[in-house]
């Protein structure tokens, strides 16, 4: 082996050694800035709840042009991209109401509620706040 071969083997394991302290070194950080911390570190504050769900109560209420409430009239609720969350018929005062389980952030269903002697009804429903009444006529 040569003198130039030999120095070549010891030399990547002579860098490793030089440089794997230094890359290993914790972060340093800016003067002022708050250090690196671990999530063990978290501390989660009693009676803390993240929701990602809302809950809104709606409450539909059909009747004929006299003020005739319609029972047992078949009500859908979906929302605005056509998926089916609820469905269900009207009470005898005409009246369907369910706790709908939505999205944070959405703010919209569609009430659909076919009734005798009317064209389908189909209501676009802004959901402000918890609960919604709808009157259809």
């Amino acid at each position: 082996m040569t003198t130039r071969g030999f120095l070549t083997l010891f030399q990547i394991p002579l860098i490793a050694v030089i440089f794997l302290p230094v890359a290993c070194s914790p972060l340093k950080t800016e003067e002022g800035a708050s250090p690196p911390i671990e999530m063990s570190d978290i501390q989660v504050p009693a009676g803390f709840h993240f929701e990602v769900r809302r809950e809104h109560e709606l409450t539909v209420a059909i009747c004929d042009i006299d003020g005739a409430p319609y029972t047992t009239l078949p009500v859908r609720i979906h929302d605005t991209n056509e998926q089916l969350l609820v469905e269900g018929v009207t009470d005898d005062e005409g009246m369907f109401t369910t706790t709908l389980i939505l999205a944070l952030g959405q703010n919209q269903v569609v009430v659909e509620a076919p009734a005798i002697g009317i064209v389908e009804s189909k209501n676009v429903v802004d959901l402000i706040g918890e609960t919604t009444e709808l009157r259809i006529e």
